[in-house]
């Protein structure tokens, strides 16, 4: 089906920031694993506009590199003035100084805290149809004031990677192009993408599981979830049906969930080494921190079964260190070792 003229998927990339006055979040990010080897990338151009008096939107340029076989991270970060910023409106086009994001090419240099990192990086996509993690309506609605779309949910990465004057060769990497934004960041959750599983490397999944505060109370958790496979895409993320997938278990290093229709049901389970975590502090548009632990080198195992034959042997993806786990929260940062603050 050609998307070319449907606005939806045409604005994906589009900056929403000038579509909003006071607080406000944007962010594109890459992602990529090595076909064999535990190595992964993570890649951040973010602009942040708090709500606090006196605040004033700021760039931020977040670089991450996950080596499984060290069980070492490197992580950069450096913060670029808005008046060397630039996001456009209507395209891939995004500038933080020198450092660049478009449509099939990123460049970009860090020089933070004695670590500094480099990226030339080219990407082609595998999958083109953007994955959205919500259901459409929901991307002009208020609700959820977090929004986040997978723009190419399956692509291939060719470049370098340059960690402290040592250069990593980028040869046909696995990831995907991302784009979120809000007027704030979701009070508590976990997140997990899969672009492309061992035994199903053109099979896309994408979940998360999310609670707002509303005042002093905690909302039950939405677990919304998006998997493509076999060339049918199963969408289980309406708000009632998110409700009402459940959570079997989720702390820091493993999440586990189920969620169904009457047509299929469909078991996830996500992992991830506790070493390979990156925790990093996140600044809400409040002023608020949140800690975020990042792995881009978790497991995750997927079990789809059609109801119309539950008898049958469930479908069963596996990837052994390609997906990326996240969990973010409101815990205190006081005793949490952070790579970047």
């Amino acid at each position: 089906m050609n998307h070319t003229h449907d606005p939806f998927f045409r604005e994906v990339n589009d900056s929403r920031y000038y579509r909003h006055n006071g607080a406000f979040y944007e962010s594109y990010f890459l992602r990529a694993n090595h076909p064999s080897a535990p190595q992964a990338f993570w890649l951040r151009y973010t602009l942040l506009h708090p709500k606090t008096k006196h605040a004033t939107p700021v760039g931020e340029l977040w670089g991450f590199f996950f080596d499984g076989l060290d069980k070492k991270i490197w992580a950069a970060k450096q913060s670029v003035a808005m008046t060397d910023c630039f996001f456009s409106h209507d395209q891939l086009a995004v500038c933080l100084g020198k450092s660049t994001l478009r449509s099939h090419a990123a460049h970009g240099s860090i020089d933070s805290g004695g670590t500094t990192m480099a990226w030339d990086l080219l990407y082609s996509a595998r999958h083109t149809q953007p994955v959205p993690l919500l259901p459409r309506a929901r991307y002009g609605g208020n609700f959820p004031a977090a929004k986040s779309i997978a723009s190419v949910p399956i692509a291939n990465f060719s470049g370098t990677l340059t960690i402290d004057g040592r250069c990593h060769t980028i040869t046909d990497w696995r990831g995907s192009q991302n784009h979120n934004w809000g007027t704030r960041h979701t009070d508590r959750y976990a997140w997990c993408q899969v672009s492309g599983f061992d035994n199903a490397p053109a099979s896309y999944f994408e979940a998360a599981t999310a609670q707002l505060k509303i005042g002093p109370c905690w909302t039950p958790t939405f677990t919304p979830c998006v998997l493509i496979h076999d060339h049918q895409s199963y969408a289980l993320n309406g708000v009632w049906r998110s409700l009402h997938n459940a959570v079997l278990q989720q702390h820091d290093c493993l999440w586990e969930f189920t969620a169904r229709t009457s047509a299929i049901s469909l078991r996830a389970r996500i992992s991830g080494d506790p070493a390979l975590f990156a925790n990093v502090r996140y600044q809400n548009t409040n002023g608020a921190t949140k800690l975020c632990r990042h792995n881009a080198l978790a497991g995750c195992e997927v079990w789809l079964q059609g109801m119309a034959n539950p008898t049958a042997e469930p479908v069963h993806l596996m990837s052994a260190q390609g997906a990326s786990f996240e969990t973010l929260d409101d815990r205190s940062l006081d005793d949490t070792i952070l790579l970047l603050a």
